[in-house]
């Protein structure tokens, strides 16, 4: 974003709100710093803040870092929910068909080897180095989705 504010002189950035421009405090204080050193301004519209107004200086700080925890917090929070469901195999991610699982009769989720097989060798081949690309490269070649398509790269 800096590097567009250098290159097309950007004047204003418009904001719906402190935590939507950032997440981490300390990321979110140095882009600021870096925007307002370039001379462009930047509002807050929930906050009704400018970044040039003197009061901004020590409330910006204390909005950044209560953006960061909220964020954290949610994240947490869904971590959390998502972890629940597969425990109890009642996850909605489990309406998906993935590699690994299947809904047993019961409906709850339980492994599919031959599909978790598939499913580790990818976390071997990340393990031993590959990047994602190249594993991504290696199932587009070598698996065929779970519906039974072949998968397109």
């Amino acid at each position: 974003m800096i590097a567009q504010c250098r290159k097309k002189k950007i004047d204003l950035i418009l904001t719906k709100s402190i935590s939507r421009f950032g997440r981490n405090t300390v990321d979110m204080l140095r882009s600021l710093r870096d925007l307002h050193g370039l001379g462009v301004e930047v509002y807050f519209e929930q906050e009704d803040m400018w970044l040039n107004e003197r009061r901004i200086q020590i409330l910006l700080t204390a909005y950044c870092a209560l953006a960061q925890a909220e964020s954290e917090d949610m994240s947490r929070t869904i971590k959390w929910g998502i972890k629940r469901g597969f425990e109890k195999g009642t996850s909605g991610y489990a309406e998906f068909v993935c590699f690994g699982y299947r809904r047993g009769d019961d409906g709850r989720l339980v492994i599919d080897e031959p599909d978790a097989e598939i499913v580790r060798k990818m976390f071997e081949i990340r393990a031993a180095g590959s990047s994602l690309g190249a594993i991504a490269k290696w199932r587009y070649e070598k698996i065929v989705s779970p519906t039974g398509k072949q998968l397109k790269n």
